[in-house]
Parts: C-alpha cells; sequence; structure tokens
C-alpha cells in the first residue's frame, strides 16, 4: 500500500519537471525570436525613427520657404518616397542630418533634386538645389545658405 503512494508522487515530481521545461523551452523560444525580429526587422530604433521624422518635417518648411511659388508644390523625401523619380535619403552625420530629395514646383515643371544639411540643433547649415529659375538664383546670390547647382 506505500509502495504506490511513493510512485505516484514520483510521477508528479516527473510531470511537473516536463511541464517546468516547456514553460522554460517557450519563454527562451520567445525571446529569441523577440530578439531576432527587433534586431534583424527594425533595426532602426523608434527614438531615431521619431528624430527622422521630425527632421522631415523640418526639411519640408524649409524647401517651402526656400522654394515655394506655388500652393502646389509637391515634395518627394523620405516620408514621401517614389522611386521613379528618384531616391531620397535621411542620415545623420558627423555635425548634424542630411536629407535629400526632389520637388516639383507644379505639374508642367521638371522634378529637382536639392540636398539639406542641418547641425546638430536642427538649424539649416546648407541647402543645394539643381534648378534654373531666376527668382531661385536670385535668393542664391542673397542668401549664403542656398546654393544653386549646374
Amino acid at each position: 500500500h506505500i509502495k504506490p503512494l511513493v510512485f505516484r508522487n514520483f510521477e508528479i515530481i516527473i510531470m511537473k519537471h516536463k511541464f517546468l521545461r516547456i514553460i522554460i523551452f517557450l519563454i527562451l523560444f520567445i525571446a529569441a525570436l523577440t530578439y531576432t525580429y527587433r534586431n534583424v526587422y527594425e533595426p532602426i530604433s523608434v527614438n531615431q525613427r521619431d528624430d527622422e521624422i521630425q527632421i522631415i518635417h523640418i526639411t519640408r518648411s524649409i524647401i517651402k520657404s526656400y522654394i515655394d511659388i506655388s500652393p502646389d508644390i509637391k515634395i518627394i523625401d523620405p516620408l514621401n518616397p517614389n522611386r521613379k523619380i528618384g531616391k531620397s535619403y535621411i542620415f545623420p552625420s558627423d555635425n548634424g542630418w542630411e536629407i535629400s530629395g526632389y520637388y516639383k514646383k507644379t505639374d508642367y515643371d521638371n522634378w529637382h533634386p536639392w540636398l539639406i544639411s542641418l547641425n546638430s540643433v536642427n538649424e539649416l547649415v546648407s541647402i543645394a538645389v539643381k534648378d534654373d529659375n531666376p527668382r531661385i538664383n536670385k535668393k542664391s546670390i542673397e542668401d549664403p545658405f542656398l546654393l544653386i547647382v549646374e
């Protein structure tokens, strides 16, 4: 009568260990999957992405203040990409950010490439554009930040 009771307790201990092993395995498996996903599929941190979005909004306002002739200006940037027109980039530099893209003043205008450099406090360092518009050429003479590229 005592032997089945001891054997029964031994079975319960074995079952608890098997259950515990399965739980530990699942926890480790989920941790490994999470680590892999975050480092492979999401290499950019959420904070960096938020910073980039803020920088692009600042860049858009700079483009509009320097270039905008009409309210119909279209801007291609890393938040609004169009691979048919060209690639646009945002990347940190040693002293801030560099952002590139394209703009178009009207539907009949060509796409014009631009490159903006910002310092570490998101102030304009330079803006380079490829545009032969006389108004923009005149503004480049008056403004040391604006550079017209041929």
